[in-house]
């Protein structure tokens, strides 16, 4: 299972980890009969959702959360990268000696590329969590 916390600001996403019961110490003839949650009582009964919402609450449903972080915290994210403030520094650098102009053109490039990066990993991850979902959008 997963824990998905959303503030305000931020979206994180944190994996629980456990043991799962697995069904192991049942008669050998069980398994050989087992057929799926149709086949204790045949395919439409009353004890199948039973059995099916017994297992739901063991196992938990099978579902994956992906969530949608917004685009200005992935934007911040690329922009607090060390080659991103690694660049910013000589960018200042070069302000300070006479490459001024070239110094702020390639700032506007490398926050046009830091933008577009973010961009992609917002659809990246958007197109993930329609395929997962089923289509589903929110």
């Amino acid at each position: 299972t997963t824990t998905t916390t959303t503030t305000a600001r931020t979206t994180t996403w944190e994996p629980q980890f456990h043991r799962l019961h697995f069904p192991i110490d049942l008669p050998l003839q069980f398994y050989n009969q087992w057929q799926g949650h149709h086949s204790i009582q045949g395919p439409i009964s009353n004890n199948t959702s039973t059995t099916l919402q017994s297992t739901q609450q063991i196992y938990g449903l099978n579902q994956t959360i992906i969530p949608l972080p917004p685009f200005l915290s992935l934007l911040t994210q690329q922009l607090l990268q060390p080659m991103f403030l690694f660049q910013l520094l000589c960018v200042m650098l070069w302000c300070l000696d006479e490459y001024w102009m070239y110094a702020v053109f390639t700032l506007f490039t490398l926050i046009l590329f830091e933008a577009i990066q973010a961009g992609t990993r917002y659809k990246n991850v958007k197109r993930l969590r329609e395929e997962v979902s089923g289509g589903a959008s929110s």
